[in-house]
C-alpha cells in the first residue's frame, strides 16, 4: 500500500516507523522537506516527497500535525 505521512514530529516518525515495518511504501511530506528526508533515511520503504506531490496516488493519507497547522498541511497537498 502506498501512504503518505504528512508530519514529521513524534508522531509523524511513528507513523512511517510502523507502516514501513509493516512492509508498505511510505511518503513523508512536512513543512522542512529536510526533515522530511532525515526522517525517510532512517526506514527503508520511506521517502520524501515535496507536499505538491507527496499525496499524488497514494491510497491512504495520514495527518500528523498539530492541530493549528492543519489546514495550511493539507493545503499544501492539493497546489
Amino acid at each position: 500500500m502506498i501512504i503518505t505521512v504528512v508530519g514529521t514530529g513524534n508522531m509523524g516518525s511513528s507513523f512511517v516507523k510502523r507502516f514501513t515495518l509493516a512492509g508498505h511504501q511510505v511518503r513523508v511530506t512536512g513543512r522542512d522537506l529536510n526533515k522530511a528526508q532525515a526522517l525517510a533515511a532512517q526506514f527503508s520503504g520511506a521517502q520524501a516527497e515535496p507536499a505538491a506531490v507527496a499525496a499524488q496516488g497514494a491510497q491512504v493519507i495520514v495527518l500528523a500535525t498539530a492541530y493549528g497547522n492543519a489546514v495550511s498541511a493539507l493545503s499544501a497537498l492539493v497546489k
